[in-house]
């Protein structure tokens, strides 16, 4: 990552908090099949910047991830993308980019980077021929957390993929002299509105996962011969699931 990238943080809310000059710049800026007349602007902070105009917003510096091997983003390149949201209006003809370091999506306002500041009200966002949702979800040490996931096997139970990315420090005894950017995927299955669910590598546990579907779900693995490590396994998987509920 060579060049220098500023950010802003540009989020969706219900209640009318910006004013009419920030209104005028968003409107002239974004092409909607709706009106999106609410908008809240803060830093990484979290400061709000509520009732000021774009340009009064704090900027935050990446400079010091230069020369760091890899990268944080899912493509290096913007591409052409449709958020749409949970009210019914949409983001188009706008070009957007993942940032999986930091769970950002974000796309490009008058030479700005911008990341959604509440990405719990995005619905979906496509991009190259992904479609991603914001959710949240429980991890491996049952945490709870939020993150963008791809849907890979869609319907009313989800076959999610979420990616991550863990920063590395070069390696004092030489062999990485570098700062290098690690990438990792993981795989999760959401049900209906609950938090998705991480997909154990066991059988019997990932089994467990079915509910009162278990003997069923078991027997169609068996009979199909299927691997619970191989996506277009888990996606007939989660196919056949969807037929049960």
């Amino acid at each position: 990552m060579k060049k220098k990238i500023s950010t802003i943080i540009l989020g969706f809310f219900i209640l009318p908090i910006i004013n009419v000059t920030a209104q005028n710049e968003i409107n002239k800026n974004f092409e909607r099949t709706d009106d999106l007349s609410t908008v809240k602007i803060s830093d990484e902070s979290g400061s709000n910047y509520a009732g000021k105009d774009l340009s009064g917003a704090r900027k935050t510096s990446m400079d010091d991830f230069a020369g760091v091997e890899g990268s944080m983003y899912l493509y290096d390149a913007w591409k052409d993308g449709i958020c749409a949201l949970k009210d019914g209006s949409k983001l188009t003809n706008h070009k957007f980019r993942y940032n999986i370091y930091f769970q950002q999506m974000q796309f490009a306002f008058e030479g700005d980077t911008l990341a959604f500041g509440a990405p719990e009200q995005i619905k979906t966002l496509s991009l190259d021929n992904k479609t991603f949702i914001y959710s949240d979800f429980i991890g491996a040490e049952n945490e709870k957390a939020n993150s963008y996931f791809q849907i890979i096997e869609d319907g009313e139970n989800k076959l999610l993929l979420r990616r991550t990315i863990s920063y590395q420090f070069k390696d004092r005894a030489g062999r990485s002299p570098y700062d290098t950017f690690i990438r990792q995927i993981s795989f999760y299955m959401k049900k209906g509105d609950k938090p998705a669910e991480l997909l154990p590598h066991g059988k019997k546990s990932f089994v467990k996962l079915f509910d009162k579907n278990q003997d069923k779900i078991s027997v169609f693995i068996k009979i199909n011969k299927l691997n619970i490590r191989n996506i277009d396994d888990m996606k007939k998987i989660i196919s056949y699931y969807n037929t049960l509920n």
